[in-house]
């Protein structure tokens, strides 16, 4: 559903949430009469690699801390039970501070295409942030591809950008709808 809402007076239609429209407002200075058109993350499916790579990683520690705690390897007189529960505990807290780097990394990947630009925000570790613009007016050429069944059957690709000027090419990679 859509939702009203308004950048400096202006306002304009979005299927973004509120939160997520007046956070990126911090991250950038809209320019007189320049609006916000469009909030892009990458496509979901980015985040299932990491997911079923953390999800075999856990089974596979789980199976060998359990072992090890079965066969009495590492117990040596202490309760089997809570060192396991321990180890376990451990191991999940391990995983979901992971999987926790992996999902900010993919949400405050962000590019925000206005009236008159297009901004990058490249999130490259937890507190260090890149962020590039280029004017719509530089635009040369645009490609957008899509290659393979999964990207072909969950609508997502890369928009390779050609602007005049200093940088040459700017590459949007596993952005939906392309």
């Amino acid at each position: 559903s859509a939702t009203a809402l308004s950048f400096r007076g202006e306002y304009y239609y979005s299927r973004y949430s509120e939160h997520v429209i007046f956070s990126m407002k911090h991250l950038i200075e809209l320019r007189p009469q320049e609006e916000i058109v469009s909030i892009v993350r990458r496509h979901w499916f980015v985040l299932v690699g990491p997911s079923v790579g953390l999800f075999l990683l856990g089974l596979l520690l789980f199976g060998v801390i359990t072992a090890l705690v079965a066969t009495n390897i590492i117990t040596n007189e202490v309760n089997p039970g809570a060192l396991l529960l321990f180890f376990l505990g451990l191991l999940s807290l391990f995983l979901w501070a992971v999987f926790f780097a992996f999902f900010t990394n993919y949400y405050l990947d962000t590019w925000i295409i206005t009236t008159e630009r297009i901004l990058d925000i490249e999130q490259r570790a937890f507190f260090v942030r890149d962020v590039s613009e280029f004017r719509l007016d530089r635009i040369q050429d645009l490609t957008i591809e899509i290659q393979g069944l999964i990207p072909t059957m969950l609508d997502f690709g890369t928009i390779k950008v050609e602007t005049a000027g200093e940088t040459a090419s700017f590459t949007m990679k596993t952005i939906p709808r392309p």
